[in-house]
């Protein structure tokens, strides 16, 4: 968001660099669940935690592939504002 709302070029190609490491990440995390669920087959409270990982894991990649476009949306206005001066407030309210 400070990429986009400054039109920082620099901050929004290491934001785009990032959605990789948040890719591996994510992959990591869903694979040690997977691995968990397989060799340990855990039950109740347990399950729970490992069940909440994976959709913890799906929802932070879904957030760094949503980030990584953003900071696109900003490197490809450059050298013009991503966001039009008219709607300045209405993203910095959102």
């Amino acid at each position: 968001t400070r990429a986009f709302g400054s039109s920082d070029v620099s901050l929004a190609e290491e934001v785009i660099e990032a959605d990789a490491i948040i890719d591996e990440k994510a992959m990591a995390l869903d694979e040690l669940a997977i691995e968990i669920l397989a060799r340990q087959q855990p039950v109740a409270r347990d399950l729970r935690i490992v069940v909440a990982a994976l959709r913890v894991s799906t929802s932070l990649e879904r957030m760094g592939d949503i980030a990584e476009h953003i900071a696109q949306l900003t490197r490809m206005r450059f050298p013009e504002r991503a966001i039009p001066k008219g709607l300045k407030s209405t993203f910095t309210r959102m």
